[in-house]
């Protein structure tokens, strides 16, 4: 039976038992060919045990290339974005916000410390300044470091008889009052330098507006002096008063 080959060429089958056609009979045949290729892969399989077993000699005298290295990467470094409202801010010390009261007395036109605190808190300047009453100044080294009113001094007023308005004054021989001043701008060995105005003023001064220089400095007509201080000397102070004032001006 014959059957159509690809080329719609009928041919016989083939036959098992039929010797292959060769069509150069220089080639070798395929049981050749394998065999060949054994013995090629044999001999290589030898070549490189004995390449292992015995390196080969290098010689010194020729250019030789460096040995291969592998280059590591650097580890990765990562670096954290900050946002601008996470970036980190300079933080100055803390200003000291506090201040120091002195509670002063006044008797037949001298001063004198008889007792003193420490207020936490910030202090607050005058921005006005009672002019019928009294005011005080603290000066350190001809610098001003508070200011202040003290609208009842060294009087004592009665009420008024019923069916009258007026008052019965009474000039008292000493009054107390209380100087504030800042905390940061003063410590306890200042003190001896430290100068205390009390002032009256002559006449009431209309739109009165003060610079920095002292108060006598700029209005010596209108004001005159009813007592000072100049420098507190702790030693000679009462015992129980310089342990008030030590500890008013240590942290």
């Amino acid at each position: 039976m014959s059957r159509k080959s690809i080329r719609g060429i009928y041919s016989k089958p083939m036959d098992a038992t039929a010797r292959p056609i060769i069509e150069d009979a220089k080639l070798p045949t395929m049981t050749d060919a394998v065999a060949t290729v054994q013995q090629a892969l044999a001999r290589d399989a030898n070549t490189r045990l004995m390449d292992d077993a015995q390196p080969p000699v290098v010689d010194a005298s020729k250019p030789t290339m460096g040995a291969f290295t592998t280059d590591r990467p650097d580890p990765i470094r990562v670096i954290p974005r900050i946002r601008p409202d996470q970036e980190p801010r300079l933080i100055r010390a803390a200003p000291d916000n506090s201040y120091v009261v002195l509670r002063m007395r006044v008797q037949n036109g001298t001063m004198a410390v008889i007792g003193s605190k420490r207020v936490e808190g910030p202090l607050l300047a005058d921005e006005e300044i009672v002019q019928d009453g009294l005011t005080y100044e603290a000066l350190l080294d001809n610098n001003r470091l508070s200011i202040g009113s003290v609208p009842d001094f060294g009087e004592q007023r009665s009420y008024p008889r019923p069916g009258t308005t007026d008052h019965y004054v009474t000039v008292l021989p000493s009054f107390d009052f209380n100087l504030r001043v800042p905390s940061e701008k003063i410590n306890l060995q200042d003190l001896p330098k430290l100068k205390i105005s009390l002032y009256r003023f002559k006449v009431p001064v209309p739109d009165l507006k003060l610079g920095p220089q002292p108060l006598r400095a700029q209005l010596e007509q209108e004001v005159r002096v009813v007592a000072e201080l100049n420098g507190i000397q702790l030693t000679k102070l009462p015992g129980d008063v310089q342990e008030t004032v030590r500890r008013a001006f240590t942290r």
